[in-house]
């Protein structure tokens, strides 16, 4: 399938002959600090993987997919950290399909996402099927072990995202994924509509104060036990 391993364009100076001219436009930053990240950002437009084992990257950051196709794979997606769009652009992911028929033997519901300090945006996207292991979206994959985004605060913004497809008594989120415990307690679920069954945000069932807030309250297991 797909994999990126580790991608991060950058605004690299070059001559005629594609040699770089300015080391220093390799870099993550311009010399007054602005982030030199590719504006516009690439994007995987149309891509549709069916049967692998992993579909994704590690560490990748301005780049986006768009149209999507996950059908019965191991992985429907594996990544590990990313950042925000140089650009100002919100979604990392748009107009996709994430797919698992459980007829089929090889494949479950997972998609693996990075961690990191970033928003990590989902749009008009659909997630339908089942099998999945810990939860169909997780929120920071391998955060805080090795090479894996942290810290590990990002913030998972769905718009137009359902979920309604997933077979009854499946997680529908996760709160890290194989992650160290911060993994597991700092990234926030967020929407301005129904994509997470009505609920605005959504954190870790282990801050549990926030039961003790107005208007909070502990959710079900399909949302992680987290509080909504």
């Amino acid at each position: 399938g797909l994999y990126l391993d580790n991608q991060f364009p950058r605004n690299v100076k070059r001559d005629e002959n594609g040699y770089v001219t300015d080391m220093a436009s390799c870099q993550k930053y311009t010399a007054d600090g602005r982030d030199n990240g590719l504006q516009p950002p690439n994007v995987i437009e149309d891509e549709f993987d069916w049967h692998n084992m992993f579909v994704g990257q590690y560490n990748m950051g301005d780049v986006q997919f768009l149209n999507y196709i996950s059908v019965n794979n191991h992985h429907s997606m594996y990544w590990k950290s990313s950042k925000n769009f140089a650009d100002g652009r919100m979604w990392h992911m748009k107009d996709s399909l994430i797919l698992n028929d459980p007829s089929d033997r090889i494949g479950s519901l997972q998609f693996l996402g990075p961690g990191g300090p970033h928003v990590f945006g989902i749009k008009d996207t659909v997630f339908a099927g089942g099998p999945t292991v810990n939860g169909v979206l997780a929120a920071g994959q391998h955060c805080g072990q090795g090479v894996a985004g942290g810290p590990c605060v990002s913030q998972y913004l769905l718009d137009g995202v359902d979920f309604s497809g997933v077979h009854s008594g499946q997680a529908l989120i996760d709160f890290g994924a194989h992650a160290t415990d911060p993994g597991e307690v700092l990234p926030i679920f967020l929407a301005g509509d129904n994509s997470l069954g009505g609920h605005r945000s959504m954190v870790s069932r282990y801050l549990n104060g926030f039961g003790l807030v107005s208007g909070c309250s502990q959710l079900g297991a399909e949302w992680s036990s987290g509080f909504g």
